[in-house]
Parts: structure tokens; sequence; C-alpha cells
């Protein structure tokens, strides 16, 4: 991107100096220019985005406030999933709401009670049990556990008092780090199937 010091133009590059716009190559500028209007462009949508979301969601929640009225019941506290259909059934919206989770250092207690008790044991199936741990605790792609993976282990049917303390100590230890409010808008086909109506730029 160009800067302009004391009326002269300059590109920054990589590594962040200032290079003189004469010793830029004309097809470098134009590129920065392109990728420069570009950004622009996509950060104004991206901002319209934002406030339409955020407006959709308080006539969403207003409409909920009303049609509770209707019924004698006043709305309180985050509301859950929802779709609203038109009257035709043409149009739907549906409403979502998820939690970001995380454990707290609480999972790292449960997972030394769990070794301990797969030393514990016999030997016998205790080394694909093992496996079936250390797989569950794997870090992800992003650096974090796997949630799902972990609380699966729950299902096995293990009757030892350590093991199920364990399972509740990991339990505990899950925490909600945000939660995520969005809304999806499908259309019906002639067919008859609700269609998604796409408002992701990666996806078209």
């Amino acid at each position: 991107m160009k800067e302009i010091v004391n009326g002269t133009i300059y590109y920054k590059d990589a590594k962040g100096n200032l290079i003189p716009e004469d010793f830029v190559k004309p097809v470098d500028q134009l590129r920065d220019d392109l990728i420069e209007r570009i950004i622009k462009k996509t950060t104004e949508i991206k901002e319209n985005m934002e406030i339409t979301k955020k407006g959709i969601l308080e006539d969403i929640e207003a409409f909920m406030d009303i049609s509770a009225a209707e019924y004698g019941i006043k709305m309180g506290g985050k509301k859950g999933n929802l779709t609203l259909t038109t009257f035709d059934g043409q149009y739907k919206v549906s409403l979502k709401v998820s939690d970001r989770q995380s454990f707290t250092e609480g999972v790292y207690l449960g997972k030394e009670i769990i070794d301990k008790c797969i030393e514990r044991w016999s030997n016998g199936a205790n080394a694909n049990l093992k496996i079936i741990v250390n797989q569950a605790f794997q870090l992800n792609q992003s650096g974090k556990m796997d949630i799902v993976k972990i609380l699966s282990l729950r299902k096995l049917d293990i009757k030892d008092e350590e093991w199920k303390k364990a399972m509740d100590i990991i339990s505990d230890s899950i925490q909600v780090d945000m939660t995520k409010t969005y809304f999806q808008i499908y259309k019906r086909n002639k067919e008859g199937v609700y269609q998604h109506v796409n408002l992701n730029f990666s996806d078209m």
C-alpha cells in the first residue's frame, strides 16, 4: 500500500521499507491499486452486512416479544434456536444460537486420573483403551482440544469410581467462551424444497 510523505508517494514493501514511487514497477503499482479498491469495497460490504445483521436480530427479538405478549408471556434471558416462516410458506428465516466452548485446567486433572486408571488396571484391552484416550486428547488443527471427542469417553461403559470421578471433572471443566447468534434465509423452489439463500462470497 502507498503512503504520502512530504508530498512524495512511497510504497511500503513486505519488510516495512518505504520505496519511492519511481522505483516501483508500474505493474506492481497497478496490482496494489486494484487490491486497495477491492479491500475498500469489501470492507464497506462487510460493515453494511454487520449493521444489517444487528438490525435483523433486533427485529426478530422485537417480534418474539410481541408474539409472547399475545399469550401474556414476558420473554426474558437468551432466546434459543427458532424458525420463522411466511404465511404462504415461500420463505423462512432460521435463527441459530451456538456456544463456543473450551476447557478449563480441569481437563488436565481429569486426564491425569484417566492415565492412572489405565496404569492401575490389568493389561488385556488397556493398550487399545490408551490409544482411544490419547486420540481423544489430541489437539486439532487450531491447536485446541476437541470437546466432542473428549466427552465421547463418557460413553465408555467403565464401572470404576476413579474413572467416573475423571469424567465428572472433565464435564465440570467445560466453559462457554462466546455465544454466537446468526440467521439463515431459505426460499422454497418449485419442487417445494427449501434452498439456502447464500450470503457468503466464498460459496458463490
